[in-house]
C-alpha cells in the first residue's frame, strides 16, 4: 500500500446524501467507441513549463507500457491514463463515465488480469419529521441535509436502503503495473454473482491507485499539458485496442 495513495471519487458514508444523478453507462465489447482525431496540445500552459523531473517519470511510464504485449499493453495503457482522473479528481459528465467504460470492457473481455470483489459500505438512512421538527430544522440550518439526524425525534421515521453505498472493487495486475478501481454496485448491473471474489470486503472509505513495482503512479496535467479532449481520446483508443480473450 502507497503512503501517498491517489484518490478519487472518495465516498464517505454519511447519514444523509443528496440524490444521486450518475448515469449508466453499458459498453458493447465488439463496437468501437468513436474517436475523433486527436486533438492538438494547447497553445501554452499557463501555470509555465512543466518540472523536467515530471516529463521524464511520464515518458518512463510510456514506455513501460509500450514494452508490454497485447492485451497488457492496451490494458495498462487505458488504467494508466485513468490515474489522470483519479489525480485531479475529474468527476466532469464527459471524462468520469470512460472510468466505468474502460472497467466494463475489460471485465467483459474476460481478461485474467482482473479480479473483482464486492465492498460493503453501509445503508443510506433517510428521516423525515415531523412538521414542527421539519421547520424548526429548515430555519435554523438552511435545510442542510447532513443536519436532518441532529432534528430526529421518536415521531420521525426513518427510511432504510439496504447496500445504498456498496461498490465493486477492481483489481487488475499487468506486470509490472497494479491498478484499484472502483464503481458503485447499482451502476454496474453487468457484474455477475460468478465473477465476484469471496470473501466479501467492508471498508469505511477507499482508494483508487496505480502502482509500478511497488511505487505508486504520481501524475499529472503539469507533466504532459493535457487537456481533457487529448486525454478521452487516448482513453477510447486503448478502449478500441482491446480484444476480447477467447
Amino acid at each position: 500500500m502507497p503512503t501517498t495513495p491517489i484518490v478519487v471519487r472518495r465516498k464517505k458514508t454519511p447519514e444523509i446524501i443528496v440524490e444521486k444523478t450518475e448515469k449508466i453507462l453499458h459498453i458493447n465489447p465488439k463496437k468501437p467507441i468513436p474517436v475523433v482525431s486527436e486533438p492538438q496540445d494547447k497553445p501554452e500552459n499557463p501555470k509555465g513549463p512543466a518540472p523536467v523531473d515530471k516529463v521524464s517519470q511520464h515518458l518512463d511510464y510510456l514506455k513501460d507500457i509500450e514494452s508490454l504485449p497485447s492485451p497488457d499493453r492496451e490494458i495498462a495503457g487505458a488504467c494508466f491514463y485513468l490515474c489522470y482522473l483519479i489525480n485531479e479528481n475529474r468527476n466532469s459528465t464527459t471524462l468520469f463515465p470512460l472510468k466505468d467504460g474502460v472497467l466494463e470492457k475489460i471485465y467483459k473481455g474476460g481478461y485474467k488480469c482482473l479480479m473483482v470483489s464486492y465492498v460493503k459500505r453501509g445503508d443510506r438512512l433517510t428521516y423525515q419529521l415531523p412538521k414542527e421538527a421539519k421547520e424548526k430544522w429548515e430555519s435554523e440550518t438552511g435545510g442542510k441535509v447532513g443536519m436532518t439526524i441532529l432534528y430526529r425525534t421518536p415521531d420521525s421515521f426513518v427510511q432504510t436502503e439496504r447496500g445504498y453505498y456498496d461498490l465493486y472493487q477492481f483489481h487488475i495486475v499487468v506486470e509490472p503495473f497494479r491498478f484499484l478501481f472502483y464503481i458503485p454496485v447499482e451502476t454496474a448491473p453487468w457484474v455477475t454473482n460468478d465473477r465476484i471474489l469471496r470473501p466479501t470486503l467492508y471498508a469505511s472509505y477507499t482508494n483508487e491507485y496505480g502502482l509500478l513495482r511497488g511505487k505508486s503512479i504520481k501524475i499529472s496535467r503539469k507533466s504532459t499539458n493535457t487537456t481533457d479532449e487529448q486525454l478521452g481520446y487516448k482513453i477510447k483508443k486503448f478502449l478500441n485496442s482491446l480484444i476480447p480473450e477467447s
